[in-house]
């Protein structure tokens, strides 16, 4: 995980859209542990902006 001080963490719900996944997939992605990188603040499942961005630009290619 990138920690800074200008990184803000978000909800699963506001992570979906950003990485262009329903909230449900995302949750998928999480339990198959092949998502972005995320951690639980609480009882509360967060994930970090550069960890979406890391995700997006490493994440394998998949076909149409």
């Amino acid at each position: 995980m990138v920690v800074d001080a200008n990184n803000r963490f978000l909800t699963p719900g506001e992570a979906a859209p950003l990485v262009g996944l329903s909230e449900s997939e995302l949750g998928r992605l999480r339990s198959a542990g092949s998502g972005p990188d995320w951690l639980t603040i609480g009882r509360t499942i967060r994930y970090s902006n550069a960890d979406l961005q890391w995700w997006l630009e490493h994440r394998p290619a998949t076909n149409p």
